[in-house]
């Protein structure tokens, strides 16, 4: 999950949706891991534990959730990083494996594999 605070570029986290987000992830049997470097990792009364540089080529699915301007500078590539790496296919087609999706259309139309 890229960002949990309640709006871009702020450090605020109440009344955050993200948290609902991250709380119905979870409840699917997800394991989700939040990275946000707005917010300190000792903000009190977080409802999760945020990561310190989430893991290049480590997730099933990549959620910008915030639209912060750090995300916008990392561009699609390097979002798409974070997710794991395509693989190949009985065919030897490259078969991708992870997902990006785009809450607050933070980057270019078509480069999302899904936005809300």
């Amino acid at each position: 999950m890229l960002g949990f605070a309640f709006k871009e570029n702020c450090p605020d986290v109440r009344n955050t949706k993200v948290a609902d987000l991250v709380a119905s992830l979870e409840a699917q049997e997800a394991t989700v891991d939040v990275f946000d470097p707005w917010i300190a990792k000792t903000e009190a009364d977080l409802p999760v534990a945020l990561v310190d540089d989430p893991a290049p080529g480590r997730y099933d699915a990549v959620v910008v959730a915030v639209a912060h301007e750090v995300f916008r500078a990392l561009g699609v590539e390097r979002i798409r990083a974070f997710g794991k790496p395509p693989c190949c296919g009985q065919d030897g087609e490259a078969r991708q494996r992870s997902v990006v999706f785009d809450v607050k259309h933070l980057l270019p139309a078509g480069e999302a594999d899904g936005r809300l």
